[in-house]
This record gives C-alpha cells, structure tokens and sequence, in this order.
C-alpha cells in the first residue's frame, strides 16, 4: 500500500508542493553581494557584465565554447568602453573589464555566486531550461535576474524546482547603453530588493549591496511584455495608424 501510495501522481504532486512551500519558508533574500553570475553573453548580457563589473562587483560568465568566449569578450570590451565614456566605470580604467573571468561550465559560473543575471535567446523553452538548470545548482538564498524582454515571471519560473520564488524578471533595454531597468520579483520584498540592487543604493563600509545605479521601474505584477515593450508596442501601433489614416507623414 506504501510503495502504491508513494507512486500514484496525487501523492507525487502533494509531496512537490509541500517541498515548493518549504522551499518559499526557508528562502532569504542576500543581504550583501560580490561575486555575480552571467548566464548569456550576448549584447545585453556582456552590457550586464561590463556595468556590474564596473561597479566593483566579481563577474564569472559561462561560455559554451572558445569561440562564445572570444566573441563575448569583444562585446565586453565594447561594453565597458561605452560606460567609461559614461562616466560609469570605477577609476574610468578602459581596461577594467578584464577582471570579468569565464567559464565553461554552467554549475562552475554560479554555484558559488552571490547572484545572478540570465541573458539568454529569448525563447521560452531555452529560458526555462536554462533557469532550471540554475535553479539546480546556484545556493539557496541567491536570486535569479533575468532580462525577458517579453516572457511573463510566471512562465519564466514554472520548471524552477527547487526555489521557484527566487526567480524574477530584470529587463534592460541595453545596460551599456542607457540606465533604464524594469523588476519583477515573485513578492513585494524582492521587488524591493531588486530595485535596491538596480537603484542607487550602496554598502557605506565596503559590504551591503552597491546599486548600479539605474533608473527602475517596480512593476506590481506581470504582463506580456512588461512596461518597456509594452509602451514601445503602444507608440509603434498609434504612429502607424496616424500614417495610415492620413494625420501625417
């Protein structure tokens, strides 16, 4: 009867939400951050890796291959020289980014971080695998910060296993670029912590958590698209019809 109970699929799915919840209680948020974990290196996640290590943060990215890491490390340098001519980058040293160190291994980049950033394709099934994934190995307490530009936080977390809460959206337009950032988190007190590590504030003794100083947007709840995209899709759609229907050129 044991053994009968333990496989039915009502039991299966009890023991995971009691495991979900017990997962939700024992979670804290990190009250202090040094080593970050970056997750796809592409344009937006070589701009991440340039600004958190700008901020005097240890940055650890996983490649997948030789090849990603020398491509990656040509957007970094583009990256970090874009915030040195902001006036971003700790000390103004053009060559600062070469503190950002690779891996090629995923559980290596963020099984000993303090956070980490997701900038993977955007596409569903590669997010949620590859959060998953990080879910699995990243220590308990860490956050996982990803830049869907799109995909809503409920989607983004549902094969997260072990710390589903953890997860939570923090979507750029280009860090490099511009100091815009919008956050999700699964409660009111991540958002807050997020908007903390993306907004100004900063350790006073060296520890603590130091912002990146952007200008956030604390979302209340999910939607296709977020704020950015959901205003840029906004403005697209009214300007075309303005043309179309003749208001102007």
């Amino acid at each position: 009867l044991a053994q009968g109970l333990a496989s039915s699929p009502i039991f299966a799915a009890k023991q995971e939400a009691a495991l979900c919840k017990m997962s939700r209680l024992e979670f804290q948020l990190p009250s202090a951050l040094n080593k970050v974990a970056v997750v796809g290196t592409g344009v937006i996640g070589a701009g991440w890796a340039a600004l958190f290590c700008a901020k005097g943060y240890s940055v650890v990215a996983y490649v997948r291959s030789k090849g990603s890491q020398a491509k990656f490390m040509k957007a970094l340098e583009e990256a970090y020289t874009k915030l040195v001519a902001r006036g971003l980058a700790a000390g103004d040293d053009p060559q600062g980014y070469r503190a950002v160190s690779c891996v090629f291994n995923l559980a290596e980049c963020v099984s000993d971080a303090d956070y980490v950033q997701e900038s993977v394709v955007e596409d569903l099934s590669t997010k949620q695998h590859v959060i998953r994934e990080i879910d699995h190995f990243a220590p308990p307490n860490v956050i996982i910060g990803s830049s869907t530009s799109f995909i809503p936080l409920s989607l983004l977390r549902a094969h997260a296993k072990r710390y589903p809460d953890r997860v939570a959206i923090a979507h750029p337009s280009l860090p490099q670029w511009d100091a815009f950032c919008e956050v999700l988190g699964s409660s009111g007190e991540i958002t807050a912590w997020l908007a903390e590590l993306y907004g100004g504030a900063s350790g006073s003794d060296g520890s603590g958590i130091t912002g990146l100083g952007m200008d956030v947007v604390p979302m209340k709840c999910e939607a296709h698209g977020h704020v950015f995209n959901s205003l840029s899709l906004s403005t697209i759609l009214v300007s075309t019809s303005l043309v179309r229907t003749g208001v102007c050129d």
